[in-house]
């Protein structure tokens, strides 16, 4: 079954890479009048990849720490998960500020953020509910599968530098600096992850960025509109 939940694990991860690309391709050329992550038919196939995510960690047959699917520092992981997901927005937030500074505007596009920031009251209930869904994908196929339930086929080292580097890559509508910087936080996550091993601590890290993003944008709107 193992051979099984291999394929299956690189064969969503193509799947998603390939979406994502498709995606990025159609915003630069098609206005989108909805916001992205409230779509009903994306936010469907969403929870049909966790599911498929949650059946191939079984179907690997690795226990369930190996998968980092422990709670038993589970309160310690979610407030440490808080504390470093702040300190690394910051971080981001200034690495991001001086680049484009140095580089440009034409290292970054704004047009991912655009498309998922809430615009109305309702959307601040909804996205932040559908971006937690978006997170939870994203770190049981990276972190669960690809670097947890992968490692014992090859050396932890290889798949956190690969598999960050695709997860970099998979972010490309966001310019060269949202590659690289999307790249270096998934290589963060992954050693958290190993580190800590369990996924409470990078998921949590990994929604706390994602959410100060959408805070930060919401107060730089104007900014983003002129980008």
């Amino acid at each position: 079954m193992y051979p099984l939940f291999v394929f299956g694990s690189l064969g969503l991860t193509v799947g998603l890479a390939w979406a994502t690309y498709q995606s990025g391709r159609l915003l630069r050329v098609l206005p989108v009048s909805e916001n992205l992550l409230l779509a009903p038919v994306e936010n469907i196939v969403k929870g049909i990849v966790v599911l498929l995510c949650i059946g191939l960690g079984v179907l690997s047959g690795a226990p369930f720490s190996q998968l980092g699917w422990t709670f038993e520092n589970g309160w310690r992981d979610l407030g440490l998960g808080l504390i470093v997901g702040l300190g690394t927005q910051l971080a981001a937030n200034g690495i991001t500020t001086v680049a484009i500074k140095i580089w440009g505007k034409q290292i970054y596009s704004p047009v991912v953020m655009k498309n998922i920031m809430p615009r109305t009251r309702p959307e601040w209930l909804l996205v932040p509910v559908a971006l937690g869904l978006a997170v939870l994908l994203e770190e049981l196929l990276f972190r669960s599968l690809l670097l947890g339930g992968l490692s014992v086929t090859a050396p932890v080292a290889l798949l956190v530098l690969g598999f960050s580097a695709i997860f970099g890559l998979m972010h490309s509508p966001q310019g060269a600096l949202g590659v690289v910087i999307t790249g270096v936080l998934g290589m963060w996550l992954s050693l958290l992850f190993v580190w800590y091993g369990g996924l409470i601590l990078p998921l949590t890290a990994h929604y706390v960025i994602n959410f100060l993003q959408l805070l930060k944008a919401q107060d730089e709107q104007a900014w983003l509109d002129s980008y």
